[in-house]
């Protein structure tokens, strides 16, 4: 319950403050006004530090009283007090580098004062090293040095604050299950209080979190970095390094790109890798999730490496390294505007896919064993990975996973991976009893290894179709569409106006369908009915209205029509596509606006001239037959339709038509119906 209380506290008191502070006009020193090197493209406050370090102070004293070992951390709340005003002075005023170096050694000097130094490492295989006089140096250095990069990662919204959240959440799990009570309680304090003003900070941010919070959160995470290392039972300095490796080796490498070329290391700049992918043309809100996940699969992996131990840990950090070398190279590759290794696509899917193969299997593997590897069943496990490989590789090119895209992954993508798995796994345990007999084969391996890689294959596929859709979100000014009709035809037209970009968003669905009302598609709510419709349009503050019917008759669009008229706002027809089946009355009514003309009923003129004649139009009336007919039906004609097809003449109803060549089929329709007027429609 404490720990919970702990989380709760911190994350209402920074969320209050937060909010609290947003309500007062900041002072203009402490407003961030964006220059060349921005990230940002307005002027936003930058004091969300004093939300998160008053919300982690008060916490810390409040359960310090019930739970006296968390008082052995007071060096920790003194350091960050110090660097926390520096931090404050420096968003107000501006300090030098000189002056921020100071204090920063100053709070680093009073950790390694306090007892809290690195003094060995214990490494896998060749076991613990001390560092005897040179642990009081290299623990000043490692505190400065993730004071700094935690400060330099702060470039963009929610990626520092929202990295606070999940390395401190999966930090307090690993610290609670690894027997240090009072690490975890900090540890959930510092993500409640970044949570709370996380909410404020996620792309588009209302304001930043400054100096005064990054470096209290680089002070935080490096000193706890430390203390687990001295206590017992020990926590390695390598699980917290692992989990915050995305983020310090983004700081790291452009540190040191930085010093080889001779440029300040602290001048601003945009050479984070980060930075490098906005201006690839990827939005914030990408790359802070990408950032997310990336930090959710290291948490998973620094859960794993102390669960695991042995020749697991020095195993996944190899895997990591390889791809974030992998990740660097792309981006420089796509700097470049290269391709990097493949000339294909479909080569990145198989890898894909044969990386998800060996994680699902091997998994399987380990969770079934409880992350202890067993020489019998390991080995017959290894035994049967080759033909797992080739039988589910197989399986997944029969039924058509690497022809798919997967950023448009829909329900028909779903079914065949289902198949592709199932099938694979009938056929590899069929070979595993056959040539190994099941002997030494967990016997739930293979149920296991199953869902986890429908999951990893479809979490893949659906995570790079979430991807893409992120940036299409309307940022700021967009224009709010209505959808007239909730039904198939409707949710493909929402889907157009979604993938038209940004400036362009479905904001309601209307329908006269009563069992639809109330209901949601794609998260819009369904709207109505049309004798509502004004009020359905300012209640969701539409600007156009886009209509979906296709299967309803004139009649139906007529009264939509009506009814969008004394909303003040216009039906649109946003494809081109099928305009043949446009009910009339919508097809007359865009032709006149598209004319300027305001009236939309028929002349007395016109009602005169054209009453009871019998009016040829050629060609199927092109792009406006539909409306051409209905309006010669309208003021009393006999319209004769001449098509070029007879698909196209069927689509006109009960018209009376003729179709062929002009040439040839004029004389004689001509001589038949004996018009009074000839309409030649071309198509221009």
């Amino acid at each position: 319950m404490t720990i919970l209380f702990a989380f709760v506290s911190a994350l209402a008191l920074s969320y209050l403050v937060t909010r609290f502070l947003l309500e007062r006009k900041p002072a203009r020193a402490f407003v961030d006004v964006p220059n060349e090197r921005s990230s940002h493209d307005q002027p936003k406050p930058r004091f969300g530090g004093v939300a998160i370090v008053s919300a982690f102070f008060a916490t810390f004293a409040w359960v310090a009283i019930v739970v006296p070992p968390l008082r052995a951390f007071a060096p920790l709340v003194a350091g960050s007090a110090i660097l926390f005003a520096a931090g404050l002075l420096d968003d107000w005023r501006g300090l030098g580098v000189g002056a921020r170096l100071a204090v920063q050694f100053m709070a680093a000097g009073i950790a390694v004062v306090s007892g809290n130094i690195l003094d060995h490492v214990t490494l896998p295989v060749v076991g613990a090293i001390d560092f005897g006089w040179f642990a009081y140096p290299l623990s000043m250095l490692i505190i400065v040095a993730g004071i700094n990069f935690y400060n330099f990662i702060d470039g963009i919204d929610g990626l520092a604050a929202g990295g606070a959240f999940i390395a401190g959440a999966v930090w307090a799990l690993v610290a609670s299950t690894g027997g240090q009570p009072a690490i975890a309680l900090i540890c959930v304090m510092a993500a409640g209080a970044a949570l709370g003003f996380l909410q404020f900070n996620f792309p588009p941010s209302k304001l930043f979190m400054g100096d005064s919070g990054s470096t209290f959160f680089g002070y935080c995470f490096a000193y706890l970095a430390i203390a687990g290392s001295n206590v017992t039972p020990e926590i390695p300095i390598f699980v917290p390094l692992l989990l915050l490796s995305s983020l310090y080796l983004d700081a790291a490498l452009t540190i040191v790109r930085r010093l080889t070329r001779g440029e300040r290391v602290f001048q601003p700049h945009r050479t984070h890798y980060y930075q490098r992918l906005l201006q690839l043309g990827f939005t914030h809100k990408q790359v802070t999730l990408l950032e997310y996940a990336v930090l959710l699969l290291l948490g998973a992996s620094a859960l794993v490496y102390v669960k695991a131990g042995a020749l697991f840990a020095p195993f996944m950090s190899a895997v990591w390294i390889v791809l974030f070398t992998l990740a660097i190279l792309k981006i420089r590759a796509l700097e470049r505007g290269d391709r990097m290794f493949w000339e294909r696509r479909v080569v990145l899917l198989i890898v894909t896919d044969l990386a998800a193969i060996v994680a699902a299997y091997l998994g399987a593997y380990f969770l079934r064993m409880n992350f202890q590897f067993t020489q019998a069943e390991g080995m017959a496990v290894l035994r049967a990975l080759p033909i797992v490989i080739v039988v589910r590789s197989a399986c997944f090119f029969k039924f058509g996973l690497y022809r798919s895209m997967w950023r448009y992954t829909g329900v028909a993508d779903v079914v065949r991976v289902i198949k592709a798995v199932t099938a694979g796994s009938a056929i590899v345990l069929a070979a595993v009893v056959l040539l190994y007999r099941f002997v030494a084969f967990p016997r739930t391996l293979f149920l296991i290894e199953y869902f986890l890689l429908t999951a990893f294959v479809l979490g893949v596929r659906f995570s790079a179709r979430l991807f893409h859709e992120i940036g299409r979100e309307p940022q700021g000014k967009a224009k709010r569409y209505a959808v007239i009709g909730a039904g198939d035809a409707g949710e493909r037209l929402a889907r157009d106006i979604k993938a038209r970009g940004p400036a362009s968003t479905v904001v309601c669905f209307l329908d006269d369908d009563a069992a639809r009302l109330g209901l949601t598609l794609h998260g819009v709510p369904v709207d109505g009915p049309s004798d509502r419709l004004a009020e359905a349009c300012a209640r969701h503050r539409v600007d156009v209205l886009a209509y979906a019917l296709t299967d309803a008759g004139d009649e139906v669009a007529a009264r939509w029509l009506v009814e969008a008229r004394r909303a003040g706002l216009d039906i649109e027809r946003l494809s081109e596509e099928g305009v043949a089946r446009l009910p009339a009355s919508l097809a007359f009514d865009r032709v006149a606006r598209r004319n300027r003309r305001p009236q939309y009923e028929p002349s007395v003129r016109a009602q005169t001239a054209f009453r009871g004649a019998r009016v040829l139009v050629t060609h199927g009336g092109g792009r406006i037959g539909a409306s051409l007919v209905a309006s010669l039906r309208a003021v009393g004609a006999v319209p004769v339709l001449h098509c070029d097809g007879v698909p196209a003449a069927a689509a006109l109803g009960d018209t009376v038509r003729f179709s062929g060549p002009l040439s040839l089929a004029a004389p004689a329709a001509i001589a038949s119906t004996r018009p009074d007027v000839v309409v030649h429609a071309v198509t221009v």
